[in-house]
């Protein structure tokens, strides 16, 4: 078996080498002319020691999921799932997992490509139908903390269309390797919820964007079914730790549902569960550095106004009077590398500086509604646009490579003007939400004006 595994690693190290021959490192190109080892080898260990943190993140669980990949295709009477500690499973919609209530037939949407002040491109309207939103009962479903594990029996059941599945990498956390038919996971000791429940947890709820729009939108489709709005909701336990989250989820909660919190990687056995259907239809990682298409950024406009209405802390009369500028600075993930740069210029345009983390989300709602001019770089903050007034502009910075319409089509749903700054990508990384960029301030200043003084958005 080590033989085999060997074999697949130093095959897929082979192929690594023509990716990275004309690579750039330290402004200085790596060239391997050589076919010997000697000349592998030195190729090899330059990649490392110059993308070591491109390695951690991309290589090394591409190399554990070759490792699976070799698991599966001997499993067959030759290795012990039980001692292995995993599960093979087989993928399917988790429409087919149970009894099915549909809240909402099929919409249309509109997917939004907004325009770029600082290139040729007009805003174009896509429109797009949106699947139905539906809730299903499962019986004995095994679900796992912060993770996006559904499944019973031999079958994991997931929302993403089977033309996305080989695009999207759904490892995360115990689900340890996906493609198309087929996802491993491991195995731990089981705890039972014997109460029939509403699902909210999933990847990504330590995250303000993911949790208040993806998540709570699930609560309020399920609160649309009135024997539902007593049943307990399973919740990430994150969320009770992060205050901003749990605020969020107190004032969507408005029929006191009972809170089951989940412990990250903890296995549940659960009795019976409702899940309520995706109401966004943005898939989360891509697998290697492939884009979404226009028809992966679908958006419920139904219950993205219902979820704004929930979630509304401020009177809806507020004016709108502000113009901000939203700082990413104190992020783990700043993205934009001359932001300090940025920030000075829009300061000297008597834009108020904000930092949203730290704000309380009711802060932040106010700060959002009050706002007639927002400017910010992609990120989840962005979500606080579901608090703005209706004809609030909004300009986000972010490359046009990224093809991300997420942001823009919500904005336009909610009747937000949405306009996008194109950057230059300067350092790739293995998903695009972890790239650094850069905008030229020159170009912002044909918009937006030299000084306060001048014409343009800034009167």
């Amino acid at each position: 078996m080590e033989k085999i595994i060997l074999k697949v690693i130093v095959k897929y190290f082979n192929s690594k080498i023509q990716c990275y021959k004309n690579r750039e490192v330290d402004d200085k190109k790596i060239i391997c002319r050589g076919t010997g080892c000697r000349h592998k080898v030195i190729c090899i260990c330059k990649i490392f020691i110059s993308k070591i943190m491109f390695l951690i993140q991309a290589l090394i669980p591409k190399i554990l999921r070759m490792y699976c990949l070799v698991i599966l295709n001997i499993q067959k009477g030759l290795i012990d799932n039980e001692v292995l500690g995993i599960s093979i499973l087989d993928i399917e919609k988790v429409s087919r997992a149970g009894k099915r209530i549909i809240c909402r037939r099929e919409e249309q949407t509109t997917v939004y490509v907004p325009p770029h002040f600082n290139t040729e491109r007009d805003g174009t309207e896509c429109i797009m139908n949106v699947p139905e939103l539906c809730l299903v009962e499962i019986d004995n479903a095994l679900v796992v903390g912060e993770t996006n594990i559904i499944s019973t029996g031999n079958i994991l059941y997931t929302d993403i269309e089977s033309s996305l599945i080989d695009k999207v990498d759904l490892a995360y956390g115990d689900l340890i390797f996906n493609n198309r038919k087929c996802a491993i996971i491991y195995k731990r000791e089981e705890k039972i919820i014997e109460d029939k429940v509403i699902s909210l947890i999933k990847a990504g709820n330590n995250n303000y964007y993911h949790f208040m729009i993806e998540s709570l939108s699930k609560l309020v489709l399920a609160d649309e079914v009135e024997e539902y709005r007593h049943l307990p909701i399973l919740v990430d336990k994150v969320v009770k730790n992060n205050s901003n989250l749990k605020m969020i989820l107190d004032k969507c909660n408005i029929y006191n549902h009972p809170i089951i919190w989940l412990e990250k990687n903890t296995h549940y056995r659960v009795a019976s569960m409702i899940y309520a259907s995706d109401t966004t239809f943005m898939p989360g990682n891509l697998k290697s550095r492939d884009y979404f298409d226009i028809e992966d950024y679908i958006v419920s406009k139904w219950l993205l106004i219902k979820l704004r209405d929930r979630l509304r802390f401020q009177d809806e009369t507020v004016s709108s009077y502000k113009k901000i500028i939203i700082s990413r600075r104190d992020t783990s993930n700043s993205r934009l590398i001359n932001e300090k740069e940025v920030v000075d210029y829009f300061i000297n345009n008597k834009y108020e500086v904000v930092y949203p983390e730290k704000l309380t989300v009711e802060e932040q709602s106010v700060l959002f509604a009050s706002s007639k001019l927002i400017v910010a770089s992609t990120g989840a903050a962005m979500a606080n646009m579901i608090f703005c007034q209706p004809g609030t502009k909004i300009f986000c910075i972010m490359p046009d490579d990224f093809k991300f319409y997420l942001y823009s089509s919500m904005a336009y749903l909610l009747g937000l003007e949405y306009v996008a700054i194109n950057a230059e990508i300067t350092k790739k990384e293995a998903y695009i939400a972890m790239d650094e960029y850069k905008v030229d301030v020159e170009e912002l200043k044909k918009v937006f004006g030299e000084s306060s003084n001048e014409n343009g958005l800034n009167n």
